[in-house]
């Protein structure tokens, strides 16, 4: 492990002379061997709250769900009305003959 390695995780940057104002050839080529703004990777940080995929999984739950309960409601619902239309229909029959026999 050697001291300023910018990939391990608290690496300390090498102590180098501030880079003298010039050319920009000669001041890349130390800025680039102190440019922390590349990925470190960090290891035995904490993970995250909850994956996307587990997020994902349980949105599609949740959607199938409520449309099967929609569909099965809507189903119930139809099944239902149909009944009371029936029952309407015999009662509004019933009612005609009576009112023939008078």
């Amino acid at each position: 492990m050697k001291e300023g390695d910018p990939l391990q995780p608290n690496a300390v940057p090498s102590a180098a002379a501030p880079a003298a104002p010039g050319p920009p050839a000669a001041a890349s080529a130390h800025s680039a061997a102190s440019d922390h703004s590349e990925f470190t990777a960090v290891r035995g940080a904490p993970q995250a709250g909850t994956s996307a995929e587990l997020v994902l999984v349980l949105a599609y739950i949740l959607m199938w769900t409520v449309l099967l309960a929609f569909v099965y409601f809507g189903f119930r619902r139809q099944r239902r009305l149909a009944q009371r239309i029936e029952h309407l229909e015999h009662a509004l029959g019933a009612a005609e003959q009576d009112a023939r026999k008078e």
